[in-house]
């Protein structure tokens, strides 16, 4: 399984934050529009991200567990409507990813 950040932009950057917590957050963070939790199975205690397949290919940032096993990812988004569909030379959109 591969979970996907959706961007509402059809390319460009965007501005993308990863936290790698000790426990999970109380609660979530104020001012996002979009917050989704999803459970994650790292066989090889690793994540990684970068752009789709079939485009330039860009790794950003690794995380290294301390082990293999599940894992809770909380996705914060928002600005995904502001240039929804268009090529932006400028990041319009804010993306955070708790670990």
């Amino acid at each position: 399984m591969v979970p996907l950040v959706s961007t509402g932009v059809d390319s460009g950057p965007i501005n993308l934050t990863v936290e790698v917590m000790e426990a999970r957050p109380e609660a979530t963070s104020p001012g996002w529009e979009d917050i989704h939790e999803v459970s994650l199975v790292l066989p090889a205690g690793r994540a990684y991200f970068n752009t789709p397949a079939g485009w330039e290919m860009k790794e950003v940032g690794t995380i290294t567990g301390d082990e293999r096993g599940s894992y809770r990812a909380r996705l914060h988004a928002t600005g995904r409507d502001t240039a929804f569909d268009l090529v932006v030379d400028a990041p319009t959109e804010q993306h955070l990813i708790q670990f």
